[in-house]
């Protein structure tokens, strides 16, 4: 399969394996363990939209399996095919502040809080205050993880008082 993949047409690639993607969905997208298959597919295919949320999926599964390397793979995966064709319900912020999370656990400080740092400025772009204190929590985490008491403290606040605004926002019924 891999030496008839190399010699095809990179048109005729793309094409395979935007079609696997597509069989893949109709039998499997609702299962977490297809999730990096789907995304994966999807994204050799340059259908790089449709590929963020099973990547955001699959890291997101990977997490919860303790794979964190794998995790982070697929998050950067994410944020490349972001870069290359957004996702109107996935923001760059919310895969930083993932990717931040993700290099934490895998006791990466200083990429962890140049990563929340980053999603602190996307989603400070923004009006989704529920995101800008996700961002400002992970950012306070990698600061405590670096023992940047200071730092930590105020993103930390940062983060306390968006999350306050979010639960003190007027409820539409």
């Amino acid at each position: 399969r891999e030496v008839l993949l190399k010699q095809m047409d990179p048109e005729l690639r793309r094409e395979f394996h935007a079609m696997v993607a597509q069989h893949l969905l109709r039998g499997y997208g609702e299962r977490a363990d297809y999730a990096a298959r789907i995304g994966w597919h999807f994204y050799k295919g340059h259908r790089f939209s449709e590929a963020i949320p099973f990547l955001v999926r699959a890291a997101g599964e990977a997490r919860r399996l303790f794979l964190n390397d794998l995790a982070l793979d697929h998050l950067d995966k994410a944020l490349d095919a972001f870069g290359r064709q957004p996702h109107p319900s996935v923001s760059r912020g919310g895969l930083l502040t993932g990717q931040s999370e993700v290099l934490r656990l895998l006791g990466r400080p200083e990429a962890a809080r140049r990563a929340a740092q980053a999603a602190v400025e996307e989603e400070g772009r923004g009006v989704d205050a529920a995101a800008l204190a996700a961002a400002q929590e992970s950012l306070g985490e990698a600061a405590l993880a670096q023992v940047d008491l200071p730092a930590a403290e105020a993103a930390l606040g940062e983060a306390f008082r968006y999350s306050s605004a979010v639960a003190d926002a007027p409820r539409l019924a």
